[in-house]
Formats: structure tokens, sequence, C-alpha cells
């Protein structure tokens, strides 16, 4: 037995020893790898965000971009991962046009058929404009383009230009450009231009075409020439390969002079919307026989009317827009829910001459001011003052010309045609000097006699526009405010003085516009002189 058991130890001591020698090898690498563990802890994240839009697979989808003699009447496109087609006005753009087109898309495939037939011996071109795009993010082939031809040969005509939108003078963006071949009405190409107003068309069968551009806002890539913004070319371009650049002016069509809106509030504060700009606005009522007028180039005219009844019948002249129009205007009884009292606000004006006076606006027609109840003080002293009253407007011109003010209205100074004012208000304004302002001399000179309107813009806004018969004109504006001015020129053929849009079916363009290509800019007590011979 004590044998037997020696035996036995003598077995099981070996395979014991190297189980502990294994043991004491694997304990480091379990500390190893857990310290390592702790010293880099990290979020667990789904890697990196996918940013690439798809890619078509070259083994199964057409691998040329241009194929010759085609006479099917389906397109099959296979792409490295599932895609979706984004379905919009420009998501493909057909040269020359198909129609009856489906478009779908399954997992990777996208396909496109059509019944139309063929034009034989032409160059057809599908463009998909930012419309295949990944399903997970949603990136975007900026464009997708194919081209085949029915014939033997690919056709290589192109032509590129810019659109620059009138009066504006910006880029005319998503414009859609068509050329449609004179003899064969069925050669169109089209696309839209990007948002430098750029645009291309390529793969054009030669021949002689005409041109024109729109803002396709029904989305029938068909003009509306009395509603959408368009541009054209008088003359016919001739197709070979290459042409030079075609620049095209944009413009708005001529609008028929209407009103959109009229409102009139409990206070008599009457506003008058038109469709477009109206340079003029006379307003009677035939009743009261009130005349009120209007000479803001502007759509909404406002009048403060010297007469609170609830109904008017008014006549609404515009006698530079051939317009006049007979009107009933109501107060609107949800309005006199209110107790509305004498308010009034700061006049904005924008002009690039700085008056030596403060305007103040009302909410309704002032009656009367009474100066025994208003004081206006600079420096603790009380100053002299005048003031023009006019509708709703007040204006206080300083004997002082220039400094920090205070102005008092007591209760008692001021009577509306609704209310009387019945509490104290404090007006703080100032009123810059001459030396705080700057000077613009303003010089033209053109061998060109026709009637010109010059406009000085800032902030793309105008601030001060003049007209001028003469190819000289010498100004000196004073009391400028400083900051940098754009400068341009209308050339008024028509002779109206205001700028004369575009017809596309007369093919007549619009007035010119000459831009000055440098920014004016005025500083504080200096004179900024400007020549340009235009």
């Amino acid at each position: 037995m004590s044998l037997f058991l020696f035996q036995l130890n003598f077995y099981i001591t070996p395979i014991i020893i190297k189980r502990e020698q294994i043991i004491m090898k694997i304990i480091p690498v379990v500390l190893a790898v857990f310290m390592i563990g702790c010293a880099q802890q990290s979020l667990l994240t789904g890697g990196q965000k996918d940013v690439s839009p798809p890619i078509k697979n070259l083994d199964k989808s057409p691998n040329r971009i241009y194929d010759t003699l085609f006479n099917e009447n389906i397109l099959t496109f296979y792409f490295n991962e599932n895609i979706q087609y984004l379905k919009s006005k420009s998501s493909l753009i057909i040269n020359p046009p198909i129609k009856n087109i489906l478009v779908k898309s399954e997992k990777k495939k996208l396909e496109i058929k059509w019944e139309d037939s063929l034009i034989a011996n032409t160059t057809y071109t599908f463009l998909f404009n930012e419309s295949i795009a990944d399903i997970t993010e949603k990136n975007k082939i900026p464009v997708f383009k194919h081209v085949f031809s029915t014939g033997g040969a690919i056709d290589t005509g192109e032509v590129k230009g810019t659109i620059i939108q009138y009066p504006e003078l910006i880029a005319s963006d998503q414009l859609l450009v068509q050329l449609k071949n004179i003899k064969n009405g069925k050669l169109i190409y089209q696309n839209l231009s990007n948002e430098k107003g750029e645009f291309e068309l390529t793969n054009i069968k030669k021949g002689n075409y005409r041109i024109i551009a729109f803002k396709d806002e029904n989305n029938n890539f068909s003009l509306d020439t009395t509603t959408e913004i368009q541009a054209f070319n008088i003359n016919p371009i001739s197709i070979k390969d290459s042409v030079p650049p075609v620049n095209l002016l944009s413009f708005p069509p001529e609008k028929k002079c209407k009103i959109e809106k009229s409102t009139l509030d409990p206070l008599g504060g009457l506003t008058i919307e038109f469709n477009k700009e109206v340079d003029s606005c006379i307003i009677t009522n035939t009743q009261k026989s009130f005349i009120y007028s209007s000479d803001y180039y502007q759509k909404k005219h406002t009048f403060y009317l010297n007469d609170t009844s609830k109904n008017h019948f008014l006549i609404i002249k515009s006698a530079s827009n051939n317009f006049q129009d007979t009107i009933l205007v109501s107060v609107d009884n949800k309005k006199t829910k209110n107790k509305p009292k004498l308010t009034y606000k700061e006049k904005s004006i924008s002009n690039i001459t700085k008056p030596k006076a403060y305007t103040l606006e009302f909410n309704q027609f002032i009656e009367k001011l009474n100066t025994n109840f208003i004081t206006l003080i600079k420096d603790s002293t009380p100053v002299l003052y005048e003031y023009s009253l006019s509708n709703n407007e007040l204006i206080i011109i300083p004997e002082d010309e220039s400094g920090d003010f205070q102005l008092t209205f007591l209760p008692k100074s001021i009577t509306g045609i609704k209310h009387e004012k019945k509490d104290t208000s404090i007006v703080n304004f100032s009123i810059k000097s001459t030396n705080e302002l700057g000077e613009l001399e303003l010089k033209l000179q053109s061998k060109d006699t026709n009637d010109i309107i010059f406009q000085l813009m800032k902030n793309n806004e105008i601030v001060f526009e003049g007209n001028h018969n003469t190819g000289q004109l010498d100004t000196l504006f004073n009391r400028c405010g400083l900051g940098d001015y754009q400068l341009k020129i209308i050339i008024d053929s028509d002779g109206n003085k205001k700028w004369t849009t575009g017809n596309i079916i007369n093919s007549k363009f619009p007035e010119k516009i000459i831009p000055y290509n440098e920014i004016i800019t005025l500083k504080k007590n200096w004179r900024t002189s400007i020549l340009w011979e235009y």
C-alpha cells in the first residue's frame, strides 16, 4: 500500500508543479492587460462619420461616361452603397428633353426609364444635380453626368456664360437657361445657373440657337412672361464647337399697377400697399374732399387722416403708373376693442445728409401743439427752437445747431385727432455738428447726352437719388454720414426719371445700369472728391 502511494505521488507531483508554473506565467500578463485598460479609458463610438458620397460601381454600370449607337429606353447604374433619389425641380435635367421619365432607386441601384422615341444621330445628356445621395448621412454627389448618342459620334457644342440680375446688379442664381434650335424645336438644351450666376450647356448639336433664361417659379420649364424674372439675347448663337461666353441681364417683368391691400386703423392710419414700388400716390376723399399725397418710391404708403370716421370712400391715383382706382375702407372692428393712446417714435431717415433737426412720428394726425408746455434744454439751459407740424410728424429745429438736447412734453402739450397728451415725457436726442460729418464732391462727365439717374447707396439701401439731363454733373453734398458708400448710374432712356425694366416679347432690354467700381469712403471733417467719366 505504501508503495502504491509513493508511486501515485510520484506521478501527481510533476503535474502540480507544471500547473503552478503556468499560473505564475499567466498572472503577469493579466495584470499588464488590466493596467493598460485602466490607463487608456475611452467612450465606445460607432466609428468615423461617413462624409463621402456614393461612388458608381464600374463593374455593373456602364463603364464609360460617353456611349454611342444607343437604342434602348432604360439606363441602370449601380453604386458602392445604398442610395436615395432626392426628387426636386432640378433633380434631373435631360438635354434634349425626354418625356415620361421614371426614376427609381432601390438599394444600390438607380434606374431611369422612358417611353419617348429618341432623336436619331443626337447626343443626350443626363444631369443629376445633387439628387443622388447615400441613405445614412445624405451625402450627395454634386453632379452625376451620363452622356450617350443615338448616332456614331458625340456632339461637342458648348455654351458658357454668366447672368447678372437688374436692377440689383447681383448674380442671378437658379435661373433656368434654355437654348432652343431655330429650325428644330425638339433640340432644347437647358441647365440652371449657380450661386455665382454662371451656367454651362454641353454636348450641343451644331446649328443656330436662341437663348433665354428665367426663374421657373411654376416648375413647368416654360417662361411666364408676366411674373417670372427673365433674360434673353437678341442675336442667335451659332454652335460649332465652343462659342465666346454669353453674358445675360435678367430683369423682372413690368407689372400692371394694382392695390394688394388696404387697411384703416381706429386712429385714422390708412395704409395702401401696391404690388410694386410706386413713386407717387394721391388719395382723395370723395365725401370730405381732403387730399393726401406721398412721393416716396415704395410699395407701402401710409397716411394719417384728419378724420376718424369708420368708413371712407377714396380715389387712389398714381399718375406715373397710369393708375386710378376707387376703394371703400373701413375700420377693423377687432382693433377697436383696445384703447390706444397718443404714442410717438423717432423717425428713421435714410439720407446721405444729416439734418439739423429732429423728427418724431405719432400714431395719429396731430391737430395742434401748445409750446407753453414744451421745453428744449441743452447743457441744463433752455434753448429756442422752431417747429414744423405735418400730419402725424413733428419736426424740432433747435436754434443751437448741434449738441445733446432734452425735449420735455408736459400734459396738454400735444393734441391729436383722437387723444390729448395726459402725462409727461422726456426725449433725448443729438444733432451732430458739421465738423463731425463729411462732405462729398461728385463730378460726373460723359459725351452721352441722355438723361441719367444717379444713386448713392449705403449697405445696399438707397440714401440719395437724383436726376440729371446733361452729360455733365457737378454737385456737393454737405453734412454727410460717415462710412462706405456705393454709386451707380441709370441711363434714363425714356426720360421717366426712374429705372425701366425690359420686355422679352418686344425684345426690349432694361435701361442700362453702370456701377462705380470703387467704394466711396466719407471721413470725419473731410471732403471726398469723385470725378467719374462714364
